[in-house]
C-alpha cells in the first residue's frame, strides 16, 4: 500500500502517558468499514471492559476507507480519551491489511483484535488475561455457532484446522478454549 493511500491519524491529545514510555499493556485492534451506526458503541464498551482489567491499554481504530462517518466517530472518541487512536486507509484495502497497519501502529505487549459487531463480548476480556504469562499466543474460540451460516461454518473449521496443523495445537483445545 503507498504512502498515498494511507494516512495515520493520531486523536486529540493523545496518549501523553503512553507516548512517554512508548509501551502499554494491551492493544485492542478495532478495524471497520462504514461502521456509523456501530464504532461509538463498540469503542465505549471496549474502553469500559479493558479499564476492568487494571492495564494500561490503548485501542486503535482502523477506519478503513469508510464512506460514511465511521472516521469522524472515532477522532470524536479519540479526542475525548487519549487512550482511542485513529488509523485511516485511504482507499479500502480490506480486514487484513488493516489488521497489518494496526499490529505495526500498536504500542501494546499484547495486541487483540475485535470487530465492530462485537463477535466477543468485551467483558470477557479479562478471561484472557490469565493466560497472557504463560503463553506467547490466545485464541478465543465462539462455542455457539449456530446463526452461523453453513459457509461461514466451514471457513471456521478450515481456519480452527490451519492453526492446528500450522502451531500444532490439537483443534479440540482449540474448540474448547483450553
Amino acid at each position: 500500500m503507498s504512502g498515498a493511500h494511507r494516512q495515520a491519524e493520531a486523536g486529540g491529545e493523545s496518549g501523553r502517558a503512553e507516548a512517554a514510555t512508548g509501551r502499554v499493556g494491551l492493544t485492542l485492534l478495532m478495524p471497520g468499514l462504514n461502521e456509523e451506526p456501530n464504532v461509538e458503541r463498540a469503542v465505549t464498551r471496549c474502553v469500559a471492559a479493558l479499564e476492568q482489567l487494571g492495564l494500561a491499554f490503548e485501542i486503535l481504530v482502523i477506519d478503513d476507507g469508510s464512506t460514511d462517518r465511521t472516521g469522524e466517530i472515532a477522532r470524536a472518541l479519540a479526542a475525548k480519551d487519549p487512550r482511542v487512536r485513529v488509523l485511516r486507509n485511504e482507499v479500502n484495502v480490506n480486514y487484513a491489511v488493516s489488521l497489518l497497519r494496526g499490529f505495526a501502529a500498536a504500542r501494546g505487549e499484547w495486541i487483540g483484535h475485535e470487530g465492530m459487531d462485537l463477535p466477543l463480548a468485551p467483558e470477557d476480556f479479562g478471561l484472557f488475561r490469565a493466560h497472557f504469562a504463560d503463553h506467547d499466543v490466545v485464541v478465543a474460540s465462539r462455542l455457539d455457532r449456530s446463526a452461523h451460516t453453513a459457509w461461514r461454518k466451514v471457513t471456521s473449521w478450515s481456519n480452527r484446522f490451519l492453526l492446528s496443523a500450522l502451531f500444532g495445537i490439537p483443534i479440540a483445545m482449540l474448540i474448547a478454549g483450553s
